[in-house]
């Protein structure tokens, strides 16, 4: 029997795991602000919901108790939220899941441009703002058009598309009425159509399981609507494909699921950011319907 230790939520997908195998247990650690989306919880032998703001020793300590009670046999991360604290619990309890410094270069976007540029990877340009006062002058280095966006966002809250200098004052006043604290990051923005990449590592090998094209608000990117798989020509697939799984390896991500997104500029594809996670917005729902 399998005893698993869920971090995070993702509606539907407790379900597919009982489905999968219906002799599992199963212990949900999950933030407060996520707990609304733990299904089948009649099912899981514990749901816990803990606040934002405890700390590392905290996460690990209620672990360790549930592991010398009912010991875990695999743990799955689901929430970035959530995802920090697993990779610490992981290490501790000897389970198999991403490298704290992966996640921290997954979830900290400057800290992924770093990395990425010292694989030569991806180049693009970027600069860290760690208060208002310097944004024109580093905003000028980096180039417009560009994009304005917390370091560790997601949902595309807080994020500004900016022309030029004059959109620059809009685009930090809606950074400061988010709930993100600086810094903030400023990086190159590509024109091109967007795409997300869904993939499965397993051995640090990426399976690519789908090309997405997604619709989004021109100014604040947020997605408003996705065609799976993408219509395209085989050559830009592979490409896509090849330059996610570059992008995968050079972050040290070995296992897992992975929601990567890309713009295929004219001189090929450029990276947004990518994630440890399932894709959101029922992407996974589309790639089962559409794939099987």
């Amino acid at each position: 029997m399998h005893n698993l230790l869920v971090l995070g939520a993702l509606r539907g997908f407790h379900t597919a795991l009982y489905q999968a195998d219906e002799s599992l247990r199963t212990t949900v650690m999950c933030l407060s602000s996520s707990a609304r989306l733990v299904d089948q919880r009649s099912r899981h032998t514990e749901v816990l919901e803990l606040d934002e703001g405890l700390p590392l020793d905290a996460w690990l300590a209620i672990a360790e108790a549930r592991h010398t009670k009912w010991p875990f046999t695999g743990i799955v991360i689901l929430g970035e939220g959530e995802a920090p604290f697993g990779a610490v619990i992981a290490q501790r309890l000897g389970l198999d899941a991403h490298h704290p410094e992966t996640v921290r270069s997954v979830s900290d976007k400057a800290v992924m441009r770093r990395v990425l540029s010292a694989s030569q990877v991806d180049s693009t340009r970027f600069a860290l703002a760690h208060n208002y006062r310097d944004c024109p002058e580093l905003a000028a280095e980096v180039g417009y058009p560009l994009i304005v966006k917390p370091v560790n966002g997601s949902g595309s809250r807080a994020v500004s598309f900016v022309q030029d200098q004059a959109d620059l004052a809009s685009a930090l006043d809606w950074f400061r009425e988010s709930d993100y604290n600086l810094p903030l990051l400023m990086e190159e923005a590509f024109l091109g159509q967007e795409y997300s990449v869904e993939a499965f590592t397993d051995a640090g090998v990426p399976r690519i399981l789908a090309v997405t094209r997604k619709f989004t608000d021109p100014l604040h990117c947020v997605e408003q609507g996705h065609v799976l798989p993408a219509v395209l020509p085989l050559q830009q697939v592979e490409s896509l494909e090849r330059f996610t799984s570059r992008v995968l390896q050079a972050l040290g991500i070995s296992s897992g699921p992975t929601h990567t997104e890309v713009i295929y500029t004219r001189q090929g594809p450029r990276l947004v950011e990518t994630h440890l996670r399932p894709a959101g917005d029922r992407i996974p729902d589309l790639l089962k319907a559409a794939t099987g």
